[in-house]
């Protein structure tokens, strides 16, 4: 399934992602948005504060959201304590 990762800034404006992500499922995207949100902390100062990537599924709703000035606290279960509506579902 294709999952797109849309960028949204602190007042609305919004990056869209045109290509999407193949994924397994909701679990493999919710994996691939941790690792490269970590990765980008990693190496890039920009400042990201109130942004936030919306998943989705197609043109649907929101899959989960995380924010990139957000912890991204593993639980070792999928979920992440910086994701939305993501957490107990997939």
């Amino acid at each position: 399934m294709r999952y797109y990762f849309h960028l949204v800034g602190p007042r609305g404006e919004v990056i869209p992602d045109h290509e999407g992500t193949e994924v397994t499922d909701l679990a493999d995207a919710r994996a691939q948005v941790l690792e490269a949100v970590a990765e980008y902390r990693r190496g890039d100062t920009t400042d990201v504060r109130g942004w936030r990537l919306e998943v989705r599924q197609g043109p649907g709703s929101v899959a989960f959201t995380v924010a990139l000035d957000g912890p991204l606290l593993g639980t070792g279960d999928g979920c992440d304590a910086s994701v939305g509506d993501a957490c107990g579902s997939g």
